[in-house]
């Protein structure tokens, strides 16, 4: 993203220290991986934007988006598999696939902005694959090193429109049957946040309120290193 530090370009100087200066005062470090989708600032590169369906592009800078192919999708995923991985060389202890404020996974999630008639779209199942696909990817590169988490979007009314707490309870039961998941972190519209007790599934499909707006959950591995 134009004007924003990508981990392409966190070399082994800027990375290490930052990642040092956060373990000798005892945190983890954590990076967020993201594609902005239709809400990339592409205004100084000038290429198309992408998109899960064109239908779904809101026009910016004058310009609207193409439908992501398949090879499009296939690309994205690589490019996050191989910043995570650039991220863990780095010293991350946590690395987050991330999925909120409107990005292309909310956008992949949204039935507005997804009109796709493939296995990519559709029904909530066909709209998760995407994020979901990409999360499983990423652990797979990046094994036990480090966290994988992601965070996402359960009620869009006031942002991305076409995201429904339902439907996102239904992705989250879909994520939790993977290794992915663990714990569940509920934020309301306010900005504050609070863990929610096990069984992460049954207390989130059950006890929600509608007013919360984003998820987060994480796949913690028994080797996860602790702040040095």
């Amino acid at each position: 993203v134009v004007g924003h530090l990508g981990i392409a370009r966190l070399g082994l100087g800027l990375g290490h220290r930052g990642v040092a200066a956060r373990h000798r005062g005892g945190a983890l470090a954590g990076v967020e991986l993201y594609h902005g989708g239709t809400s990339s600032n592409n205004i100084n590169a000038r290429q198309t934007r992408i998109a899960p369906s064109r239908e779904g592009a809101k026009a910016k800078y004058a310009m609207s988006a193409r439908e992501m192919t398949h090879d499009d999708i296939d690309r994205v995923q690589r490019d996050f598999v191989e910043a995570a991985q650039r991220a863990r060389d780095l010293g991350f202890d946590i690395v987050y696939v991330y999925g909120a404020h409107g990005y292309l996974m909310t956008q992949f999630l949204s039935s507005v902005h997804n009109r796709r008639t493939d296995s990519y779209g559709g029904s909530i199942v066909g709209r998760a694959r995407f994020q979901l696909e990409t999360m499983e990817r990423v652990r797979m590169a990046i094994g036990e090193d480090c966290a994988v988490a992601t965070r996402m979007c359960i009620d869009g009314r006031d942002g991305t429109k076409g995201v429904h707490i339902d439907e996102m309870l239904e992705f989250i039961a879909l994520a939790m049957n993977s290794p992915m998941t663990v714990s569940l972190v509920g934020r309301t519209t306010t900005g504050s946040s609070s863990s929610l007790p096990p069984p992460w599934v049954t207390t989130a499909s059950s006890g929600l309120n509608p007013s919360t707006c984003s998820a987060s959950f994480e796949r913690k591995p028994t080797g996860m290193r602790s702040g040095k």
